[in-house]
């Protein structure tokens, strides 16, 4: 069975004109692949950490950069709401 890993890094950006880097950060940014299920039950999490972190790392650059927040690990699919259900609960809270 497959499941998937969702990554959650945080974006940066490099605003130097010069051979000295100068990191931004400008939001969250998710990656996500397809796993074995077998193989994500039986590493350990801090594990798993560490192999996202080196991902992140051969997905920056000198211009941008990703940095490990954290991961989460999928084993079914999400459940789709309807748009006009999420957004008649939203108008609920306006004055």
């Amino acid at each position: 069975m497959k499941v998937t890993l969702r990554i959650l890094a945080q974006y940066f950006e490099n605003y130097s004109d010069t051979e000295t880097p100068h990191f931004k950060p400008k939001g969250a940014q998710y990656f996500e692949a397809k796993a074995d299920s077998e193989l994500m039950l039986y590493v350990a999490t801090t594990d798993i950490a560490k192999s996202c972190e080196e991902i992140l790392n051969r997905h920056s650059n000198d211009i941008v950069k990703f940095t490990y927040v954290s991961h989460e690990v999928i084993f079914s699919e999400p459940i789709q709401l309807e748009e006009a259900e999420v957004h008649a609960e939203l108008l609920k809270h306006f004055d």
